[in-house]
This record gives structure tokens, C-alpha cells and sequence, in this order.
């Protein structure tokens, strides 16, 4: 995807999605555009809504609309947040907010269906783990999954972790990105408990079938529970 890169340019349109629920809704994201771009460095921008300063040095999904022969095609790239720039001089009489980001991933096809989300019901079949111990699957898609944790290992953002996902019983290793991480509500279960969202970066074609038929068949009960008051 190396001929993606002349794309990102001063002037692009691109939309920013700091949390998984924007991940799953192309719509509901950031939108911003490209000042400049230096080497890894980008400057964009402040969003709508804005990204505020609690969220610098975490990761983000940059994504944008390039037309390739008679089709618009839409394309990611992972990011982290550098700084929040409350001056950035656009001409000499004109300044504005921008931000700082430094690019972590190359370019690569962004697929919305990858990112369809289903809450997991109890006795789904599916199971993870994190460095061999069971985590609580929130709910789960072919782009990532959301998940709570006992906090026996310390998790940073940004992050690349070993994830195996077992599926009625068939065991799958791959790669996940810690895209963001937070406490529950309640204070009592700070110490304990932890929420992450993961996005899943080494999916093989096997794993993505199995799934994909699996998410479907959960969404297939759970609409007919719902048609039938089960």
C-alpha cells in the first residue's frame, strides 16, 4: 500500500476515530483535513467534536476517500496523538488549532462489514484469552472486540498483544492493537476490573470465515428471540 501514501497530502479530507464506537460508524466520526505532512508527522486539523488533550499520546484510526478508476475506495492508518497545536500558523495573518500525529501503519483498505458488532450472549462459543488468561468479551466483530479484564496484567495503549480466540472448540492466534482502555463507573471496581477495545491486526482468511458465520448466526438468534419475546 506504499502508493497510498502520496494520497495523504495537504488538502485531504479524512475522518479520525479515537473510540470503537466510531470505528464501527464511518459517519459518526471525526472529520478534519490535512495541513502538512512531514516524513511521519502529520498535521491536521482540530476535529468535530474536538480531540482534547486527555487523549495525547494515544492511538487513533485516520481514514480517507480516494478514487481508484470509476470507484471510491476508503483506506486506514493507525496514528498516535502528539500534541495539540493552539496556534498553528496556516498564512501569516491566519492561525488556528491543529493537532500533531505520528503515523504507525502504512495504508490499507477500510471495510465497514469488518467492523459489524454483535453483544455476545452467554454459551456463545466463543472464548479469548490474553497471555493465557480468560478475559470477558463485551461483544465482538471481524475488526476487533471489546472486553473487560481482572487487571492481573498491566495493558498500555498502543500496544501489541497476543490474543488467542477459540471458536466451538477450533483455537486461533493473532495480533491486537489496545486502540483504547478504561474503568468501570463505579469506583469499588477500579482496582480490579478494566475495559479495553481491541483491534485485530493478524486476522488469517480461515479465522475471518469462521467468525463471520458465527456473528451472523449469534445476530440470526438474538432477532428472532427479540421477534418472539424469547
Amino acid at each position: 500500500m506504499m502508493g497510498k501514501m502520496k494520497n495523504i497530502k495537504p488538502g485531504l479530507i479524512i475522518k479520525v476515530m479515537v473510540d470503537a464506537e466510531e470505528i464501527n460508524k464511518i459517519s459518526e466520526a471525526r472529520g478534519s483535513i490535512i495541513y502538512d505532512v512531514m516524513d511521519e508527522e502529520i498535521i491536521i486539523g482540530q476535529t468535530d467534536p474536538p480531540i482534547s488533550e486527555s487523549r495525547l499520546n494515544q492511538s487513533a484510526i485516520v481514514t480517507f476517500v480516494i478514487k481508484e478508476k470509476k470507484h471510491k475506495n476508503r483506506y486506514r492508518f493507525n496514528v498516535r496523538i502528539l500534541e495539540i497545536i493552539k496556534k498553528y500558523r496556516l498564512s501569516s495573518m491566519h492561525t488556528v488549532q491543529a493537532i500533531k500525529l505520528l503515523k504507525t501503519s502504512e495504508p490499507e483498505p477500510h471495510n465497514l462489514r469488518m467492523s459489524y458488532r454483535v453483544e455476545l450472549p452467554h454459551g456463545s462459543g466463543i472464548e479469548m484469552f490474553i497471555y493465557g488468561i480468560k478475559v470477558n468479551i463485551i461483544d465482538i466483530s471481524l475488526g476487533g472486540a471489546r472486553i473487560s479484564h481482572n487487571r492481573t496484567y498491566k495493558f498500555e495503549e498502543g500496544t501489541i498483544l497476543k490474543v488467542t480466540i477459540i471458536i466451538e472448540r477450533m483455537e486461533f492466534e493473532i495480533d491486537a492493537l489496545v486502540v483504547r482502555k478504561w474503568l468501570p463507573q463505579d469506583p469499588r471496581y477500579h482496582e480490579t476490573l478494566e475495559f479495553m477495545a481491541l483491534e485485530f491486526l493478524s486476522m488469517n482468511m480461515k479465522l475471518q470465515n469462521i467468525l463471520a458465520r458465527k456473528i451472523l448466526e449469534i445476530q440470526r438468534t438474538q432477532r428472532y428471540r427479540e421477534l418472539f419475546n424469547l
